[in-house]
């Protein structure tokens, strides 16, 4: 939809400028950035969403006393990259 766009569009140029880093682990076609909620009006919204709110509450609340979103990131794999091991 228009938010998918939108957030496509405000990452983009974030990707285009991130170089790959290019190890075993992490891949030889991945670019890796964080700090999403800065870069993006549309990740934050979706952050908020309330019905990701609910579904967050929903898994994590029985568990816990209080959650926090501490890191957001993004793992874009350029064409040709291999499936990463389990971590």
């Amino acid at each position: 939809g228009d938010d998918l766009d939108t957030l496509r569009g405000e990452l983009a140029p974030h990707v285009a400028e991130t170089p790959v880093v290019g190890t075993d682990f992490s891949g030889h076609h991945t670019r890796r950035f964080g700090g999403v909620m800065a870069k993006s009006a549309v990740a934050r919204d979706l952050a908020l969403n309330p019905m990701v709110m609910a579904l967050a509450d929903h898994l994590l609340l029985p568990y816990c006393a209080r959650y926090q979103l501490s890191f957001t990131g993004i793992m874009h794999l350029d064409p040709g990259e291999t499936a990463q091991a389990l971590h």
